[in-house]
């Protein structure tokens, strides 16, 4: 997670301007309860009594944290971070291992692609989170998560019961995103050549501005040389 200055500050005057009212909603205090886990956290490392209340908010913090850091070249559509935002600040994933949200979350997302994708379309055609696409947000987590205790943590698979198009659609997102990357490669590379092709056609003439004797040109005249004055007519 790599914030423009610091999470506690604001750093756009746009902000929440440009945000849906779905995402206001439930991420209104996000950026002062964030600020608050960085100062608790600080706390926490020069005191051992910590009363429940401040345990509950450094574990939740921990991670909001984590389910903000994005992968490069995996934008993620603004209904699915309503989704994982509203998990998060509901206190739904305060009882997992920080280790296995990142999992967890990819699981989500197929999940509700598959079972509930009518919740997404909502959140993403309206922008907003009214009480009955949030009932129904809150319905499919809480399914979710149900289903999620029977996963075999050891082998991470699920149960032979669960549906196999999740599985599937986990390897189309690692395909896209590899695809994404290998033509951000392709890009890349052909910047590089023309900037390369660039360098090579310019150098004799940095040879000539640096005076090398053996530059190509040597001995011409460096600039293209000025127009000849026109003869002038005496007027009758």
């Amino acid at each position: 997670m790599r914030p423009a200055i610091n999470v506690g500050l604001s750093v756009s005057r746009v902000g929440g301007n440009a945000q849906t009212k779905a995402m206001k909603k439930i991420a209104g205090s996000l950026r002062l309860d964030l600020a608050q886990y960085r100062e608790l956290q600080a706390f926490a490392q020069f005191g051992s009594d910590l009363d429940k209340a401040t345990l509950r908010q450094l574990t939740r913090g921990e991670r909001m944290v984590e389910i903000l850091k994005q992968g490069q070249y995996v934008p993620l559509p603004v209904e699915k971070q309503v989704a994982i935002i509203y998990a998060g600040t509901r206190g739904y994933l305060d009882d997992l291992p920080v280790a296995s949200l990142k999992q967890w979350e990819a699981d989500l997302y197929v999940f509700l692609d598959e079972k509930h994708s009518g919740v997404l379309h909502d959140i993403r055609t309206s922008g907003k989170l009214e009480p009955a696409t949030e009932e129904a947000l809150k319905h499919a987590i809480e399914e979710f998560k149900s289903r999620a205790r029977e996963v075999n943590h050891e082998s991470g698979r699920w149960p032979a019961a669960a549906s196999t198009r999740m599985n599937q659609g986990r390897i189309r997102s690692v395909k896209n995103t590899q695809q994404i990357t290998k033509a951000m490669k392709m890009v890349s590379a052909a910047k590089l050549r023309r900037a390369q092709d660039r360098l090579v056609s310019a150098r004799p003439y940095s040879r000539q501005a640096a005076g090398d004797p053996g530059a190509p040109g040597r001995g011409r005249a460096f600039l293209a040389p000025l127009p000849e004055a026109r003869p002038r007519h005496r007027r009758r």
